[in-house]
């Protein structure tokens, strides 16, 4: 149409002779039809987006249903932006799917080293697309597993890949019901050292995740709700996906870029031999943790989004429009060291002093904490210049605040009991944290992987805890914690076998002699900066470890409230 349309003026000088008067009357006909099927075309084109508008609408309603239908439409709709992008603007696409990697099943195992109230989900795409062949034979992650795996449908799938400079990812799909806390975050999994024969597994963030409380969804509401995810380092990348699949209808609220700041990750330039780039291997992770709708979390376990690769046409391990990266500031206007820091230490003491006149203890161990320890908390440039053979992957975000302790100098015996006292982070009064956790571990000294035994409580768990070590009305209480992990029936003998705040130290075996201890807290998201809290005014747990003897007759008798009187 676009071209009879230009040329109309030259066909009427051609035929204005009478003579040609009906062929002119036909070839105006023409001009007519074409007019008209040109307006047909854009007819069909408007109602096209009207249809993608209304296929995002209805997704969106699939979202809060967990329906398996919506999955399939959002599949349907990616073929059709693949194809705006394909060859145009990259060249090549590589499909995939956002799949659950491990549940909360898997961190209870561990002993908390995935989060035993939570699952991730990862990208696992066609390896093929994005890896060499001989990259994929050859790569193992820390587990042992090869890098590349075979499914069921006869394909090859990779969790960890490389990625180009100015390479793009999109994630189209419905986040996860509500929670405490969900959020979108990218790791290096994988680093070479001098050779591609020497893979390091630092499992290092580098970037802000994209969390429940910052994330653009089509609803406005950070759960069950559509929402386009983006990463890429290049500004242009993203901003050429971005514009194809808001041409396809997602709506401009539920758009989100994960920018990659270029200066810590070692892209793959694909025109070279990736043995001679030794680039980085990357893993997408979505973290979820405490779901408060678990119906609805046990589905949305089982379904899987789409995802999309799309391969620059310029291969480059340098972005030809890096982005300008400004990470968040930690700083919260409640300071938890100043406000609160003299009632803990008191607290501390109170509970030392409870636990050696009341029940005879003897404490061996006092272990402070810390939410600095090396790899967890913005150190990833240190932490990656010093990994070596030995270091184990960590996977930190900086959505959350870590306490890792060891305490290897006070062995674990059968009387051994363990406390840890600490603020509650996730209450208004605090900083207003989206989770918290704290955790126990007896270790083994044989096998240091291998947890005797584990114990852990959420924020849930930890309210009203410190309260038998206050005075019954005083409101302060409810900004700490106090909880036990003891032996045997202990928490019986001192009446709190019905409290969360006790547990029981279960043994999986038999304790080992010099077995230790360790644990810590994770702390995710404070209200004020929309990221983990700030080591240096967010107080940490401090952990006990005390022998006790329990006296059959005088603990039977005894009322926790009681031991608070005393």
């Amino acid at each position: 149409h676009d071209g009879i349309a230009r040329n109309a003026g030259d066909f009427r000088l051609l035929l204005r002779s009478p003579s040609t008067l009906k062929v002119e009357k036909c070839v105006m006909a023409a001009l007519r039809a074409a007019l008209c099927a040109s307006s047909l075309l854009v007819a069909i084109k408007d109602a096209a987006a009207l249809l993608s508008e209304e296929m995002f609408t209805r997704t969106s309603a699939f979202c809060a249903s967990h329906d398996l239908n919506a999955s399939y439409s959002l599949m349907q709709a990616m073929n059709r932006a693949d194809r705006s992008l394909v060859p145009s603007k990259f060249s090549a696409v590589v499909p995939g799917y956002a799949v659950l990697a491990v549940d909360e099943s898997v961190g209870r195992a561990q002993g908390g080293g995935t989060n035993p109230e939570g699952s991730y989900f990862t990208y696992s795409m066609e390896a093929y697309g994005l890896m060499p062949e001989s990259a994929c034979d050859s790569i193992v992650r820390a587990n042992g597993e090869p890098v590349c795996a075979p499914a069921e449908d006869g394909k090859v799938y990779a969790f960890n890949f490389f990625m180009g400079a100015n390479d793009a990812m999109a994630f189209l799909g419905c986040t996860p019901p509500p929670m405490s806390y969900f959020g979108m975050d990218m790791d290096i999994s994988m680093r070479f050292g001098d050779s591609a024969d020497q893979t390091l597994y630092p499992g290092a963030n580098f970037a802000d995740a994209l969390s429940y409380r910052r994330i653009h969804t089509a609803s406005g509401s950070p759960f069950d709700s559509l929402a386009l995810i983006v990463h890429s380092a290049d500004q242009e990348a993203m901003r050429q996906v971005q514009a194809a699949y808001k041409d396809l209808g997602v709506p401009q609220e539920a758009i989100n870029g994960y920018q990659i700041p270029s200066s810590d990750v070692r892209f793959f330039d694909r025109s070279e031999d990736w043995k001679e780039a030794l680039p980085d291997t990357l893993i997408p992770l979505l973290r979820m943790a405490q779901p408060v709708n678990k119906a609805g979390y046990e589905q949305y376990k089982k379904l899987l989004w789409p995802v999309r690769f799309y391969i620059a046409k310029e291969p480059s391990s340098r972005p030809a429009h890096p982005f300008d990266y400004q990470y968040l500031s930690r700083k919260n206007r409640f300071n938890e060291r100043e406000q609160l820091g003299s009632a803990w230490t008191e607290l501390v003491e109170r509970v030392k002093s409870v636990l050696q006149e009341q029940h005879g203890a003897r404490i061996r161990k006092e272990q402070p904490g810390s939410f600095r320890p090396f790899g967890f908390y913005d150190d990833w440039k240190a932490y990656l210049r010093t990994i070596d053979e030995t270091s184990t992957p960590i996977l930190p975000t900086r959505d959350g605040s870590y306490n890792v302790l060891q305490i290897s100098d006070a062995m674990v015996e059968s009387n051994t009991g363990l406390a840890a006292v600490g603020v509650v982070h996730a209450r208004e009064s605090t900083l207003d944290c989206a989770y918290q956790e704290a955790m126990l571990h007896v270790r083994s000294p044989r096998a240091p992987y291998r947890i005797e035994s584990f114990v852990f409580w959420n924020q849930t768990d930890l309210a009203g805890s410190a309260k038998p070590f206050f005075p019954s009305d005083d409101p302060a209480a409810d900004d700490f914690f106090v909880v036990l992990a003891l032996p045997g029936d202990g928490c019986r003998k001192l009446g709190l076998q019905e409290k969360p705040f006790c547990r029981r130290l279960e043994s999986r075996g038999p304790t080992l002699p010099k077995s230790f201890v360790t644990g810590g807290e994770r702390v995710y998201v404070a209200k004020d900066s929309g990221i983990g809290p700030d080591a240096d005014t967010a107080i940490p747990m401090t952990t006990l470890v005390f022998d006790v003897h329990f006296s059959e007759e005088a603990d039977n008798a005894l009322e926790w409230e009681a031991v608070a009187e005393a």
